[in-house]
């Protein structure tokens, strides 16, 4: 089939075939006499496995070594299961910053309710605790309780209002 059919089928471009020729993921086609590139049904399912490959995340330079030949070699099969090992724990890392940063903001978002349904703006001092526990959060510290303090005495807030509003530095008593 000729690469128009070939992308067709793999519904990719045309061009994002002839990358991967020039990045060593597909092998080079085979051209007959009138120049056009001619590819067998192997490579729509190398294809396959090159954007099965990415929709796991894997670099392209990490397909192609995984793709290369020779891959069946002892040595290969373990460095190939060693950087899919790796890429499963990168997954595992990014799932916990992602449930560490919804436990955030749900917390962010009852401190918020808490203090609003008061009447009150959220002290500033609050609002520091919070970005204190998001700066733990960054370093993977998150035990930190993000409960709404019961503050009467004089402080200068910050005051949140609607969502994409400016913060607003006010002297209140809270």
């Amino acid at each position: 089939m000729k690469i128009g059919e070939l992308a067709r089928r793999a519904e990719v471009k045309p061009s994002t075939i002839r990358y991967y020729e020039s990045r060593g993921l597909m092998p080079a086609a085979e051209r007959r006499g009138n120049g056009y590139r001619y590819y067998s049904e192997d490579a729509l399912v190398r294809l396959r496995m090159i954007q099965y490959a990415q929709h796991l995340g894997l670099p392209l330079e990490g397909i192609a070594t995984l793709m290369s030949e020779g891959a069946v070699n002892p040595e290969r099969k373990a460095a190939m299961k060693e950087r899919l090992q790796h890429r499963v724990a990168e997954i595992d890392a990014m799932q916990q910053l992602l449930a560490n940063q919804r436990q955030h903001l749900q917390q962010l978002l009852g401190t918020l309710d808490h203090h609003w349904a008061q009447g009150r703006c959220v002290p500033e001092n609050e609002l520091a605790r919070l970005a204190d526990c998001t700066a733990d959060l960054q370093n993977g510290v998150v035990d930190k309780a993000l409960q709404p303090e019961d503050s009467s005495a004089m402080v200068r807030e910050t005051s949140l209002t609607e969502p994409g509003q400016p913060f607003q530095q006010q002297g209140r008593k809270g």
